[in-house]
C-alpha cells in the first residue's frame, strides 16, 4: 500500500535496502513484459522504487542446499534507467530485470514454484 511504499523510499534514500519480490504480480495492475520467452504481467515495484531514488536493483536468489540450508545468490547491480516510472524506459527497465532473473531460475528450476498461472 501507500504506507509500505512511503517506508521504502525512505529507507532507500537513508542507504537501506529493501526486498521486493518481482516474479508475482499480485495485484492489479504492473506491465506486460517477456518472461521465458512469452509475454506475461510483471510488477514493477522493483524499477519503481529504483526510478524515484535512484537504488540500485540487485537480484538475490535463495536456493535451498539442503535440509534447513540456503544460501543467497546475488547478482551485479542493474543498470536501471534513472528517473522514468512511465513509458518506454520503464518497459527497459523491467525488461532488464525479468531476463536477468531468468538465469537463477534456469540454474534451479525445481525450487521456483507458482501457485496460480503467470502466463495467458
Amino acid at each position: 500500500g501507500v504506507s509500505g511504499l512511503k517506508a521504502a523510499v525512505r529507507a532507500l534514500r537513508r542507504g537501506e535496502v529493501v526486498a521486493v519480490a518481482c516474479d508475482r504480480n499480485l495485484k492489479q495492475g504492473g506491465a506486460r513484459v517477456r518472461f521465458f520467452g512469452e509475454e506475461a504481467c510483471l510488477p514493477t515495484g522493483a524499477v519503481d522504487l529504483a526510478a524515484m531514488t535512484g537504488a540500485a536493483v540487485v537480484l538475490v536468489a535463495c536456493v535451498r542446499e539442503g535440509r534447513g540450508r540456503f544460501a543467497a545468490h546475488f547478482e551485479k547491480a542493474l543498470p536501471v534507467i534513472d528517473g522514468s516510472r512511465n513509458g518506454e524506459a520503464a518497459q527497459q527497465n523491467l525488461q532488464l530485470v525479468m531476463a536477468a532473473l531468468e538465469k537463477p531460475i534456469r540454474q534451479h528450476p525445481e525450487q521456483w514454484a507458482l501457485l496460480w498461472p503467470l502466463w495467458e
